[in-house]
């Protein structure tokens, strides 16, 4: 049981993670496409998926049915940027699927859940890059041609007093940012093992796998 239910959060990581990856962008409107990109291509392969799994069992057949068929309506709907989105969302959630026969219907509901995190996440993480940093060109300390300053408080701003965003700023920034969203993963990370662990031996004393 508790093997399946880390495997379970594993998986589900992953595929937040690639969600996350996939949205973010150097600026926030490429971010904010991309989700709109990821969401509908994801929402596409949900219906397909879970209208199928829960009449018929897998099969690589109905898997490339699926495929042919999202990728038809998405060329119908003018969209075709996101076809190659949908085929691999299709494909994994069926091959899991296929793997995991036993409620294989959950499984488009699991990725659609990952993908809204992984797109929380990527929106989050592309907001907080555009306060930061603003469009900083950091070889030469400016945001569209003019030099970056960055209020030290309010009763500074208000005073006009400001600081520069130098590189050492930016990359301290940066880093916090990276720091504060892989330490879930690494806490995570840490766990499992220990869980897995404590399930082998538990197997291994009484025979009991659950």
């Amino acid at each position: 049981m508790l093997r399946a239910f880390g495997a379970l959060i594993v998986a589900m990581i992953l595929w937040a993670v690639v969600a996350t990856v996939f949205v973010y962008r150097l600026r926030y409107h490429e971010s904010r496409s991309a989700a709109l990109s990821r969401m509908a291509a994801t929402l596409l392969s949900f219906v397909l998926c879970l209208v199928y799994l829960l009449i018929f069992p897998f099969s690589a057949w109905g898997m490339a049915a699926l495929i042919g068929i999202g990728a038809m309506v998405l060329t119908l709907l003018g969209r075709p940027e996101d076809i190659i989105t949908t085929r691999i969302t299709t494909a994994v959630v069926m091959v899991v699927a296929g793997i995991s026969p036993q409620h294989a219907w959950k499984q488009p509901i699991l990725r659609l859940v990952d993908t809204v995190v992984g797109i929380g996440v990527g929106m989050v993480a592309a907001r907080i890059s555009l306060i930061i940093t603003s469009d900083i060109d950091l070889t030469n300390g400016r945001s569209g041609g003019r030099e970056l300053r960055l209020p030290i408080g309010v009763n500074a701003a208000k005073r006009g007093e400001y600081r520069k965003m130098d590189n050492f700023i930016a990359a301290r920034s940066q880093m916090g940012m990276s720091s504060a969203f892989h330490i879930i993963f690494a806490a995570i990370g840490v766990s499992l093992p220990l869980m897995m662990t404590i399930s082998e031996w538990r197997w291994r004393s009484t025979g009991d796998p659950a």
